[in-house]
């Protein structure tokens, strides 16, 4: 039997879990034989010995699947009513659907930091060439004066900005919406691959007019960092902008049109644990969102 090809695991989260319930290795039993020669001839012996070697990736996904169902704390599915709101609610959840990867790309420095107003980039950087050697009137030095401080001010907060985002790689989205027939009824799911929070006990369940407001919040600085968002203003939190409007009726689309690029679209089955639910009213009806972060994504196919 073939294992189901994995397409992500946070590997950092899936270790932690593993190393809390059980050894991270596993003992296989293996033979070994002796030979010696005596005065009757030669003789052959064998003992065998549990030699530990560290648990595989499989190994690791089965043993925190199987953990999470003997102890009741794996969810089935999505949630899909107001029972997000109950206390007994599992904050591990594990489902099959239909989901399309979305990457936010990193924002460029030059495109955060802008350049002192008036001045285009020679004459804020540049005295010309012909003008150093004349002489020149108090208000001409002050000016030049000026732009040599707006110059300093502006590189100096690009190499800022450059480090900032060095260690920035984007950020990933899958996205499996409410409409998809395998969803199993309304509400959209959002799951953020390497979130980058410490895990919490619970969710937070709330009422919103969009995911996207939630999503923002948790990770505000983040989606500041991504070309999508970088320049974000008060839409986001404004239920009338017709960019929260697209995003309510089709989040895939919505971000694709703000420069996130589409990886990809699969069934895939995954186990994810639940940052937030948001209740929300689309079409005259109640659905839910949630927020998540995936633990491992396997192809379902």
């Amino acid at each position: 039997m073939s294992l189901p090809d994995i397409l992500y695991i946070d590997k950092v989260r899936l270790d932690r879990y593993v190393e809390k319930i059980a050894d991270p290795l596993k003992y296989d039993k293996v033979a070994e034989w002796k030979w010696k020669l005596t005065l009757l001839g030669p003789e052959v012996s064998g003992e065998q010995h549990r030699q530990g070697r560290p648990l595989t990736e499989h190994e690791k996904i089965e043993l925190l699947g199987r953990y999470l169902l003997i102890e009741k704390d794996l969810g089935k599915g999505r949630f899909t009513d107001r029972t997000v709101f109950a206390d007994n609610s599992k904050v591990f959840r594990e489902e099959t659907c239909t989901a399309t990867k979305i990457h936010l790309p990193v924002v460029s420095p030059e495109a955060v930091v802008p350049k002192p107003r008036g001045s285009g980039e020679r004459e804020m950087y540049d005295v010309p060439v012909w003008r150093r050697n004349q002489a020149r009137s108090p208000e001409e030095m002050f000016a030049e004066h000026m732009r040599e401080g707006e110059r300093r001010s502006y590189e100096a907060e690009l190499a800022r900005v450059r480090s900032e985002l060095s260690a920035f790689r984007g950020l990933n989205v899958w996205v499996s919406d409410r409409s998809d027939v395998s969803a199993g009824g309304p509400g959209s799911l959002f799951l953020i691959e390497d979130f980058p929070r410490a895990d919490s006990e619970s969710y937070s369940a709330m009422s919103a007019y969009s995911a996207m407001v939630v999503l923002f919040d948790e990770l505000t600085s983040e989606f500041r960092k991504t070309v999508p968002f970088s320049k974000s203003g008060h839409e986001l939190h404004n239920p009338e902008s017709e960019f929260q409007k697209r995003f309510v009726a089709d989040p895939v689309a919505a971000l694709k049109g703000r420069g996130g690029h589409r990886l990809t679209t699969r069934e895939i089955t995954v186990l994810y644990r639940i940052r937030a639910t948001v209740l929300y009213r689309v079409d005259d009806r109640e659905a839910v969102a949630t927020i998540a972060y995936p633990i491992v994504i396997m192809d379902a196919r």
